[in-house]
């Protein structure tokens, strides 16, 4: 709004403004690059022009005016979702069939007979009932529809679509056409503006803008700290609490964010002060960071090539504020993906491989701080790549593997050598096959054959010295997310001895073996074995050698016997992700290996 130089008061218009003429009658303003802002071209929601004077007299000056305020300005105003008969959260969903109240305010002059009609050229969306009439409006008068407008979505609308419906009103010698958007579900993305009042998100907005995400806007300093009900609404979260060192994360907050990544959720969390506030255990059970070293002023942040997130990237810094950026060390699981200007992790990605409860982007210098440079390294691309990252579905469909020998019927001599075949396919790709033997038809498979070979078909076994009628190979076979997936032997096969007449051959019984699955959530088998009545212990401990569960304890008979962790410890207290061993101690001997657990 501007002040005519006799204190008249107006507003710019379609009548005296239209693209090319260069301002008001008279008053020489137009909000079209001239003057606030309240020009219709450049603001559309903005009160249309009536040049007038401070006691809404007609303005002398313009007398044009008079005629023009003569006629009706009936505007879109406003819309209302009815999903009563969907899930009933006051919006529109994917596959939901809603009603849709609209809105109209007239700022001119008396309008009578208006009608509207509703029309989208939006793929996703199927108008139901498009047309309505609405009551007479007089100036600054309202009027909703009399006949709600309805529409359905289509089941496949990606969360958070925008669909632009457009209305064409018309009125008593009136007409006019406006359009309005509707988002559709939820939007995916949540961003938590924690940074204490300051106006950085806008750095955040505008990267997400330009990767093309819809986003919904929390501000706590504002709203207080957004419930898990909110989380629980958003695909990705994204937190940032900027250069705050005092006010970063609550207890709450983490125990939001806990339950939320626990639902399967994800996170991008940017802070360079959280862990000197609070280096507790969200940070190390869920951000997945072992230890930190505050304050090391980085002033760049290079990718790992490879990496789904940094690949290519030399990010410079220019930090808005002080900077306070932190050395990190991933945790069990957890990838560094920045190495900073200190030579150490800046930033990391968990998991690192494979699938897990729940994804995390953890950087430790601020996202704001990033400069603004060439493509790639740019906030942008780099918000893309984050929020892609996360987005992806975690593969949790194991691999096809088909063992076709040995099958079954096979007698081979102990020492010589025989092509382990088989078949494995993926609908990503097998990294890994792994082979196992038995020689009790299954029941323990105390051989490792071979780990970590290529999915290459064929592996030339050189038979063990242990006689058995009862042979069966097991074949794992691991595909990139880590699922997998595994065949035996569909019968028995034989392996014959070759030691000479009278020798009787050593049977080594002692033996611990590696438990399955590992990495584990949340139990795990664990197998040993001792070749004649023993006292037996078998116990779990932590990486510091403290005595986590004692899983057996007690006289064992000779044979493969078999226990099982479940990821607790004496006192049935679930313990945290990480590396724990495991001892077998019997008559003297003693074994011990490691196992992971990944909550």
């Amino acid at each position: 709004m501007a002040t005519h130089e006799t204190g008249h008061i107006f507003w710019a218009c379609d009548e005296y403004y239209s693209p090319g003429y260069g301002g008001c009658t008279s008053c020489g303003h137009c909000s079209h690059g001239v003057d606030n802002g309240n020009c219709e071209y450049c603001n559309p929601q903005s009160v249309p022009c009536m040049m007038k004077s401070n006691s809404d007299a007609l303005c002398a000056y313009t007398p044009g005016h008079i005629g023009w305020l003569n006629g009706p300005i009936v505007k879109y105003l406003s819309y209302e979702i009815d999903d009563a008969s969907g899930d009933g959260n006051g919006g529109a969903d994917p596959g939901e069939s809603v009603a849709m109240a609209v809105t109209l305010k007239n700022w001119g002059s008396a309008v009578n007979l208006v009608s509207a009609t509703l029309s989208t050229s939006d793929s996703y969306v199927t108008i139901t009932s498009d047309y309505s009439t609405y009551a007479d409006m007089a100036l600054n008068e309202t009027s909703t529809c009399n006949t709600l407008y309805a529409f359905s979505s289509s089941p496949s609308t990606p969360l958070g679509h925008t669909a632009t419906f457009t209305l064409d009103i018309t009125g008593a010698g009136y007409d006019t056409t406006w359009t309005f958007d509707v988002h559709i579900g939820e939007e995916p993305i949540l961003l938590v503006d924690d940074d204490g009042g300051t106006s950085y998100q806008l750095r955040y907005t505008s990267a997400l803008s330009g990767a093309g995400y819809s986003y919904a806007y929390w501000n706590v300093d504002t709203q207080g700290s957004p419930p898990l009900s909110e989380l629980n609404k958003r695909e990705v979260v994204i937190w940032f609490t900027c250069q705050e060192r005092f006010l970063t994360l609550t207890g709450q907050d983490e125990r939001n964010l806990r339950d939320y990544l626990n639902a399967g959720g994800t996170l991008f969390f940017s802070s360079m002060d959280y862990f000197w506030e609070r280096f507790e255990w969200f940070a190390t059970d869920y951000l997945h960071v072992d230890a930190f070293t505050a304050d090391v002023w980085s002033s760049s942040e290079t990718g790992f090539a490879g990496d789904p997130v940094s690949d290519g990237l030399n990010l410079a810094m220019s930090y808005p504020f002080t900077n306070y950026s932190d050395d990190i060390t991933p945790g069990t699981g957890a990838v560094s993906i920045f190495t900073n200007s200190t030579s150490n992790p800046g930033a990391l990605r968990y998991p690192g491989v494979g699938t897990a409860p729940y994804k995390v982007v953890y950087f430790a210098f601020p996202f704001e701080a990033i400069s603004n440079g060439t493509y790639p390294n740019d906030r942008t691309t780099v918000m893309d790549r984050v929020v892609t990252w996360l987005l992806e579905p975690q593969d949790y469909e194991p691999p096809y593997v088909a063992l076709n020998a040995p099958n079954g019927g096979e007698q081979w001599d102990a020492g010589s050598e025989h092509d382990i075949t088989w078949v494995a396919s993926d609908n990503e790709s097998v990294d890994s096959v792994s082979l196992y033997c038995s020689f009790d038809g299954g029941a323990t498979f105390p051989d490792t054959i071979a780990t970590g070979e290529e999915n290459d078909s064929t592996y030339t076994w050189t038979l063990p010295d242990t006689p058995s009628d009862s042979c069966v190979v097991r074949i794992v076979a691991h595909d990139s997310s880590r699922n997998p997936g595994e065949d035996v032997s569909d019968a028995l096969f034989s392996i014959k001895s070759t030691t000479s007449a009278g020798e009787v051959p050593e049977v080594v019984w002692f033996g611990l073996f590696q438990n399955y699955p590992n990495p584990f959530n949340p139990l795990t088998r664990i197998e040993f074995s001792v070749g004649r009545t023993s006292s037996v212990t078998l116990r779990v401990y932590d990486v510091s050698g403290k005595l986590v569960k004692t899983l057996i304890q007690r006289v064992v008979e000779p044979g493969r016997h078999t226990a099982f962790w479940s990821g607790k410890d004496e006192r049935g207290r679930a313990v945290a992700s990480g590396v724990y061993t495991y001892r077998l101690e019997a008559d003297g001997n003693t074994a011990t290996r490691k196992m992971v657990l990944l909550r």
